[in-house]
């Protein structure tokens, strides 16, 4: 029954543009949304550490890759399922509405399929038209993927202008994602704790802020190479949990606390992870 109403849809299909046709275009959008999600993983977990080349901020590679290797995939579904449609209108509010789905997903499996599981469902609709600039550029690059193919017979031209959709591709993951880079109070908390590291053997003003004669192993540390990176606080609403991690594997975590212009040391502990203090 239902390989028959398969074979139905995909007459049908057929009747209304050549399947050749949607097949070199699906497999354009899922190319080229591949390239945007992997790069958008790729930026985001890396964008800190470019822009601020003066702070020691960590780059997770694995999380990175990985992050970058699922959006990817997904985006390649998208770009499918956008190019799949003759009519590129539809396809592109198709695959807006699917854009936010998968955004909308991952918060479905944290809170569960309850009240505010449809409440999340419901916020698909308005977060789609957020997602048209993604599905709009995907259809416009694989549609410029089949013309190219049909319309370009000299090799090496054809070529050059795939490379150039290739790089709008990368594009679309890499000018989103740096986007992503630490916020004013995040990169102002950072600094804070690594001014009081760097600082804290010669000004004893820096010093105070660090536990330094009750945080064991820390006093030992200080002018020795680390890197960090900055979470939301899990104990303060108004702060940023910096991690430091130096080289060989001495850890600590500083709670910040930057509702204000300034931000403060709340305090540190031992670990990557807060230990509340009673």
């Amino acid at each position: 029954m239902l390989s028959e109403k398969f074979s139905i849809f995909i007459r049908r299909a057929e009747k209304e543009q050549p399947l050749a046709l949607r097949r070199l275009r699906m497999l354009g959008g899922a190319i080229y949304g591949f390239l945007a999600g992997l790069t958008y993983g790729l930026t985001v977990g890396t964008i800190n550490t470019i822009l601020f080349r003066d702070l020691p901020i960590r780059i997770d590679w694995p999380q990175a890759i990985l992050t970058g290797f699922i959006l990817g995939l997904a985006l390649a579904l998208i770009g499918a399922l956008t190019s799949w449609f003759a009519e590129r209108l539809v396809g592109v509010m198709t695959g807006a509405f699917a854009t936010a789905i998968v955004g909308l997903g991952v918060q479905l499996i944290v809170v569960g399929v309850g009240a505010v599981g449809v409440i999340l469902l419901v916020l698909a609709f308005p977060i789609s038209v957020v997602s048209l600039p993604v599905a709009f550029a995907l259809r416009w690059l694989s549609d410029h993927h089949v013309r190219i193919i049909y319309e370009i017979q000299h090799p090496w031209k054809r070529t050059a202008w795939l490379a150039l959709l290739v790089m709008g591709g990368l594009l679309l993951g890499i000018l989103p994602g740096s986007f992503q880079r630490m916020g004013i109070r995040e990169e102002r908390s950072a600094r804070l704790v690594n001014t009081a590291l760097h600082l804290a053997t010669t000004d004893p003003e820096q010093a105070k802020k660090l536990p330094i004669e009750t945080l064991p192993g820390l006093k030992a540390h200080l002018n020795t190479p680390y890197t960090m990176w900055v979470t939301p606080s899990k104990i303060s609403s108004v702060g940023y949990d910096i991690h430091v991690l130096f080289d060989d594997g001495f850890a600590i975590t500083c709670v910040t606390v930057a509702y204000t212009s300034t931000p403060y040391m709340r305090s540190c502990s031992p670990g990557l992870d807060i230990i509340l203090q009673r």
